[in-house]
């Protein structure tokens, strides 16, 4: 699988690193492509710009706009000064979120619970968590990625990241808490021991998040 990457508004330095690490990052493995037309997958550009072209963005594309360090934006974004690590790390995340990895494909499925299989609801960011929240887990980007592209349902985040099942709810309860994703409305859960017992380990969990991150209940 290629990704395509289209960059406007880098600086020509900027665009050598970016075409360097491509051709040489074991990590990125040759996925990255960069274009200077036409679609793609992931673009950055200015945060003020709107028409990319001879680019194009399309309903999945991820764009990440241009912004220095340190900026109070809680949105994806490609940093300056340039810092190939965090670029990497980035692109990784995305990388994820497109395609399925073998070591995906092949992890153990998490053991059903009937009742929560009945919860059809799905989530989707609508703002990029903050660097404080994802780093107080380090699977935390790739799940935030998953919810980036289109809207996901438990279970679809619980097939894509391979996590187990309270990991995924108790990720997706802490940003429904912090207003960082929406939800689509769905059918009801009916109630359950299983369910009810499954509730009150992720309200323990949230709450520790939150105690560490600094909120009041």
């Amino acid at each position: 699988m290629i990704l395509r990457l289209g960059c406007i508004g880098l600086l020509k330095p900027e665009r050598d690193l970016v075409q360097t690490l491509f051709r040489t990052s074991d990590r990125l493995n040759g996925t990255w492509q960069l274009t200077d037309q036409g679609e793609c997958d992931v673009l950055i550009a200015e945060p003020e710009r709107t028409d990319f072209s001879p680019l194009i963005a399309k309903q999945s594309t991820v764009i990440l706009h241009i912004a220095r360090k340190g900026h109070s934006s809680d949105k994806l974004y490609f940093q300056r000064p340039f810092n190939a690590e965090v670029f990497i790390t980035t692109l990784l995340s995305i990388q994820q979120s497109f395609s399925l990895t073998p070591n995906h494909s092949k992890a153990p499925q998490p053991e059903p619970i009937k009742a929560e299989l009945q919860n059809i609801d799905s989530y989707k960011l609508q703002r990029w968590p903050t660097s404080k929240l994802l780093g107080l887990n380090p699977d935390y980007a790739l799940l935030a990625a998953y919810l980036n592209r289109t809207p996901k349902t438990l279970q679809q985040l619980i097939a894509l990241s391979g996590k187990p099942n309270d990991f995924c709810a108790g990720f997706i309860e802490l940003l429904q808490d912090q207003g960082y994703i929406t939800k689509a409305t769905a059918a009801i859960v009916p109630n359950s021991p299983a369910v009810a017992a499954s509730s009150n380990r992720r309200f323990g969990f949230i709450a520790q998040l939150k105690h560490r991150l600094g909120f009041k209940n």
